[in-house]
């Protein structure tokens, strides 16, 4: 995992975002050009080596890379330590004050909650 590379992390975030993303979702825009996206990319702490994935990770405090990829379609991506870990259709409050505050769930957690009720 690319934990602590922010530059690796955005591009294969926007790379996939932009061509593979509609395959698995067809609710996200197909090739939309990067003027169409918005990015946001921080630094978050998980509490194991697993960044939020699940499963066998080393019980130590991580440092990694947290990237989000909006669309003007009010669409969603997050990633983290530069693997996909979700995406939401139309998110909601609860989202975007996680986002504000760069404390994003992990693929293994309730990010259910962060679509519009």
């Amino acid at each position: 995992m690319n934990y602590r590379k922010p530059l690796e992390n955005i591009h294969a975030a926007l790379a996939h975002a932009r061509y593979e993303l509609h395959d698995k979702f067809p609710w996200w825009p197909k090739d939309l050009l990067l003027n169409e996206l918005d990015v946001h990319c921080f630094a978050q702490c998980w509490s194991s080596t697993s960044c939020g994935f699940g499963g066998v990770g080393g019980q130590a405090f991580t440092t990694a890379d947290t990237v989000v990829v909006t669309n003007e379609q009010r669409s969603a991506a997050v990633y983290i330590a530069g693997r996909f870990a979700y995406a939401i259709n139309r998110p909601g409050k609860i989202f975007y004050e996680d986002l504000a505050s760069h404390s994003m769930k992990g693929y293994r957690d309730d990010w259910n909650q962060y679509g519009d009720a």
